[in-house]
């Protein structure tokens, strides 16, 4: 039997290493071969792919370089291998590189013994980055297109804003959703523009979510960074990763509702038709949100199927407002013809008002000229009716403002102009009246007839510029209307008084020429001048000048004695 040498054994245990050497190089992707619980071997595919060097790579397991959000599946699935004593053989995961990017591996399991009885693990890692993006892509793709067919079918059967806006939110939501940074209000706005078509108002109309914002309120845009950011770019979705990072100033009404709602981050879906603004839609996030590709897609093609929708929503829902309006004129122009005491009729018109648009608080005052008050006589505008128990109060207190001075009613009546305040904190006259703590909009609307001054109309709203300029422009029309009618009202209270005069007049001249007596006519002609003059009594004095004068200066004399102080009495009361 042949004896094999040392240097023989030596020459074929390298040239049995060089082959295995060339069989690991060879295998596709990284090959990890493991003793025990110790890697003894890293190829330098798999430093390739992980990017961290083979003496790292030798002390980390799969659970320190998997994606944050696949260690708790994979150590699940590592516990139940173990527990039912069947062998591992693939898994498919996200792992982080060292420089923080993010590849999608599989791992291979195998097992081998080797040598002398030694058992090892063999572990091959494969880089299936690009296939898996591929598969997500079309997986994004399928998804995106059953999005906008869902949402499509929820439009067609939302019957209003808010339902319109959960039919596109919450796809929205979801989708963001699957960065672990899930979005949490939704907003729909209604916007009005400026003389040249630039937003300025925006109105919100439905809100859901966690942190929603109330319906109704209205918030000023220009002059703040996302309106100038969508004037920019229009007809794209405007996205903000970090707020605090990339906007700039904010007027007090925007920043104040993104404080409301936590925004840290947003999506803002501009809303046009043919150029026209129309509304925004926004989704806003509590944390940085980084978008992806494909939600930018997702909210660009939202937009699209939105913007038809809220465009027709707007026109009924604003030719209904106008029939509300017509009918609400209609009804005081018809109040105006039926009733006939003023008072009944002004409080018919403010409490219409007030209950047709669902209004804080309606009142109208009327001037009253050379009104004494603290001993002076001045002109003042006097609260005649107002609704609820605020304007009862008003009204029995005496409520008045006067003419000219330090308040929206006294201003409008004294130019004969509209006193318009969108933001009540920031007119500059007006009266805090603290029966109406919670008024946030006003409008003081002049009574004009006849080009005289008659009073005005105050309109108070809780909502912030609750009112668009053809709201105002239909009040200042019913204004108009109702002035008229006081006008009318005024003349014809004063036709009856002169042809009350005139009969009276006659009655007395009636008598004197059917020769009646002296006594009679003078009877006859007190009872008329009580009537005509209020006077509760009236007396007649006969006699020759000389003792007229006589008695007209006896009653002088007792006129000035009951005017001297009496001994004691305090000069100075």
């Amino acid at each position: 039997m042949a004896t094999v040498t040392e240097p023989a054994m030596n020459k074929a245990l390298q040239e049995a290493n060089e082959r295995l050497r060339l069989l690991i190089e060879s295998v596709q992707g990284g090959l990890t071969i493991i003793e025990g619980s110790r890697a003894v071997y890293v190829s330098n595919q798999l430093c390739q792919i992980l990017g961290y060097s083979r003496e790292e790579l030798a002390r980390m397991s799969e659970l320190d370089f998997a994606a944050p959000e696949e260690r708790e599946r994979l150590e699940l699935t590592f516990q139940e291998a173990q527990l039912m004593g069947l062998p591992l053989e693939e898994l498919e995961f996200w792992a982080v590189r060292k420089d923080g990017s993010r590849r999608f591996v599989r791992n291979r399991y195998s097992t081998g013994i080797v040598g002398a009885g030694t058992l090892f693990r063999f572990v091959v890692t494969m880089d299936l980055t690009e296939r898996e993006l591929a598969r997500q892509a079309v997986l994004q793709r399928d998804e995106l297109l059953q999005q906008i067919l869902d949402t499509s079918q929820a439009l067609s059967a939302a019957a209003g804003p808010e339902a319109m806006l959960r039919a596109i939110a919450e796809p929205a939501m979801r989708a963001a959703s699957g960065t672990g940074s899930g979005a949490h209000v939704a907003i729909l706005m209604y916007i009005d523009v400026d003389a040249e078509g630039r937003p300025e108002w925006a109105s919100v109309v439905a809100s859901i979510g966690e942190a929603s914002v109330p319906v109704g309120i209205r918030f000023y845009l220009p002059g703040t960074s996302p309106t100038d950011l969508l004037l920019s770019s229009p007809d794209r979705p405007l996205l903000v990763a970090n707020m605090r990072a990339s906007m700039g100033d904010m007027n007090e009404h925007v920043a104040r509702m993104m404080e409301s709602i936590h925004a840290r981050a947003f999506a803002a879906l501009p809303l046009r038709a043919g150029g026209l603004w129309q509304g925004i839609a926004a989704i806003a996030w509590p944390e940085v949100h980084e978008f992806r590709p494909e939600e930018e897609r997702l909210y660009q093609l939202l937009a699209s199927q939105l913007t038809g929708r809220v465009q027709g929503l707007r026109q009924r829902e604003e030719a209904e407002h106008r029939a509300m309006w017509s009918q609400t004129a209609a009804e005081v122009s018809q109040a105006a013809g039926t009733v006939l005491e003023m008072e009944e009729l002004l409080q018919q018109v403010v409490n219409l008002v007030r209950a047709r648009f669902d209004l804080y608080y309606a009142g109208l005052f009327l001037v009253a000229q050379g009104l004494t008050v603290d001993g002076e006589s001045g002109n003042w505008a006097v609260l005649q009716v107002g609704t609820g128990e605020a304007g009862q109060q008003m009204v029995e207190q005496g409520h008045k403002l006067e003419i000219g001075g330090e308040s929206m009613i006294g201003q409008c009546v004294a130019t004969k102009q509209p006193r318009i305040a969108m933001d009540v904190g920031e007119e500059a006259v007006r009266f805090a009246n603290p029966l109406l703590p919670d008024t946030r909009t006003e409008l003081a609307l002049p009574l004009v007839s006849r080009g005289q001054g008659l009073g005005a109309l105050t309109i108070q709203s809780r909502r912030q510029a609750a009112f668009s300029a053809d709201d105002i422009a239909v009040l200042q029309t019913m204004a108009d209307q109702l002035a008229i009618t006081i006008d009318n009202a005024n003349l014809i209270e004063q036709a009856h008084a002169r042809a009350e005069r005139e009969r009276r007049v006659r009655a007395i001249a009636d008598q004197i020429h059917r020769g009646a007596s002296a006594e009679i006519i003078l009877r006859s002609a007190l009872e008329e001048l009580n009537q005509m003059l209020g006077a509760s009594k009236s007396v007649i004095r006969l006699g020759t000048q000389a003792r007229l004068r006589a008695e007209l200066g006896e009653l002088r004399s007792e006129e000035e004695q009951r005017r001297q102080p009496q001994a004691g009495d305090n000069p100075h009361p």
